[in-house]
């Protein structure tokens, strides 16, 4: 492993290329070198994390609909239904 400076010949870079990336994700140093020409690999931006999904209620029961019944929440986020008096 390489912890502060990785030098590596384009040739050899083509064989290792997953490798590279994956030094580049824990912040290694990664340079190519091609015909005395010097390349540095990093990561352009952090990866962000996708968005928590939603939930979204899309059917009502046709008797919570018709005012029949409701339905409660409690303090832990369960739902309950019960009827209208």
């Amino acid at each position: 492993m390489y912890t502060v400076r990785m030098e590596i010949s384009a040739t050899e870079s083509r064989k290792r290329l997953f490798q590279l990336f994956d030094a580049c994700d824990r912040g290694d140093d990664v340079r190519i070198v091609r015909r005395g020409t010097t390349y540095r690999l990093s990561v352009a931006a952090p990866r962000k994390k996708p968005a928590k999904a939603s939930i979204t209620l899309e059917w009502v029961d046709p008797a919570v609909e018709r005012g029949q019944w409701t339905f409660e929440t409690s303090a832990k986020g369960s739902v309950a239904f019960k009827a209208r008096r």
